[in-house]
């Protein structure tokens, strides 16, 4: 189940109180992916998911673009995101390019976030929302990130909005997909697993693109 078993509070990574499927259209409506229409949840999507995303997708395109991302989440019982942290997860999981989620691809960014809404709370143990710098090294470790530890100020000053020294969920899953996104770059030079890379400037430009606007 999304929102479950992270002693989370209720209604998280789903929205609160479902009203039944007919509510929104049920069958007749349907729903769309992939420029196609179903008259249920396709059988590789949890249908209160499909139910999510098709309160979120007013338009009836089959597609949630960052705005409308901001709003499922909210509406989820998520903490409010920036259009920047949606902007970021879609880059992620969007896979043709056109800036916006299909029903399959939110279904799995609603797993990838339970997981690490998950991580946060464990580290976060004092129950403050917010992880210091201490705890920002722990959970990126136990995630397998290794690198230069003096390198962590500058990159938690992108994520750090306020300057406060900590960071919350929102800013911290953008600082997950950050880094995601710089090991998969960076994996995809490191072609015989040295951990070590060779670029030229066409690489370096094309893995600089790739982060500022994703992989497509």
């Amino acid at each position: 189940m999304y929102g479950s078993g992270y002693g989370a509070p209720q209604g998280y990574g789903a929205p609160q109180g479902y009203p039944p499927q007919q509510g929104y259209g049920g069958a007749q409506q349907g729903f769309a992916v992939y420029g196609q229409r179903y008259t249920m949840a396709p059988p590789n999507v949890d249908p209160n998911i499909a139910v999510w995303f098709q309160q979120v997708d007013t338009n009836r395109s089959g597609f949630i673009d960052s705005r409308e991302l901001a709003n499922a989440l909210s509406y989820g019982g998520w903490v409010p995101f920036s259009i920047e942290a949606t902007t970021a997860m879609i880059k992620m999981y969007n896979t043709n390019g056109t800036g916006q989620l299909n029903l399959v691809e939110f279904q799995h960014l609603v797993t990838y976030l339970n997981t690490m809404r998950h991580n946060f709370f464990l580290v976060d143990t004092d129950r403050s929302g917010r992880l210091d710098y201490n705890e920002i090294c722990r959970v990126l470790q136990q995630s397998g990130y290794f690198f230069d530890q003096r390198l962590l100020p500058k990159i938690l000053s992108k994520f750090d909005r306020q300057k406060v020294g900590t960071i919350g969920l929102d800013s911290y899953i953008e600082l997950c997909l950050f880094m995601s996104s710089t090991k998969e770059i960076f994996q995809a030079q490191d072609y015989q697993r040295t951990g070590m890379i060779s670029m030229g400037y066409d690489q370096f430009l094309n893995a600089c693109l790739a982060l500022q606007y994703g992989f497509n």
